[in-house]
């Protein structure tokens, strides 16, 4: 069996999408939505919503309801 390639010598594709910070921070886990969705606040806080929308609509769809509901007021804040 062949060893695997130490992640170092990964090289990205220069074709491919980049992933964003928040992708690199945290896989798709059943938080995702949630930290997405603080972090889009923290943004908010500090005036970038260009920033926080992507992360807003990311929260919009978690399974739990309470994180729904703080995206799609955080999507409202920045849409005013």
């Amino acid at each position: 069996p062949s060893e695997p390639m130490p992640q170092s010598a990964v090289q990205p594709s220069p074709i491919a999408p980049q992933p964003s910070a928040i992708e690199l921070a945290f896989d798709a886990g059943y938080r995702t939505g949630e930290v997405a969705t603080m972090l889009g606040w923290l943004y908010v806080e500090q005036g970038q919503t260009a920033l926080a929308k992507p992360l807003f609509a990311q929260g919009s769809l978690d399974a739990s309801s309470r994180v729904r509901t703080s995206a799609q007021a955080g999507l409202k804040t920045i849409a005013n």
